[in-house]
């Protein structure tokens, strides 16, 4: 099939990030609050997911800060 496979991921990376879409997710129909609130989701995700790989564990007293 015409523009597919590898030799078109790079269109497909700038056609993505143009229309700021992830997988079913168009970030552009959110408002502010939410954006902020995906953000957030985000680094928290983030910052589990690095404790996780340096063994480091998290209480329940731990406040994320970023």
């Amino acid at each position: 099939m015409p523009q597919k496979g590898p030799a078109h991921q790079h269109c497909y990376q700038a056609d993505a990030a143009l229309r700021r879409t992830f997988q079913t997710l168009d970030i552009t129909e959110l408002n502010d609050d939410e954006l902020r609130d995906l953000k957030d989701l985000i680094l928290t995700e983030e910052n589990d997911r690095m404790r996780n790989r340096t063994g480091r564990e998290r209480s329940n007293n731990d406040v994320e800060l970023f």
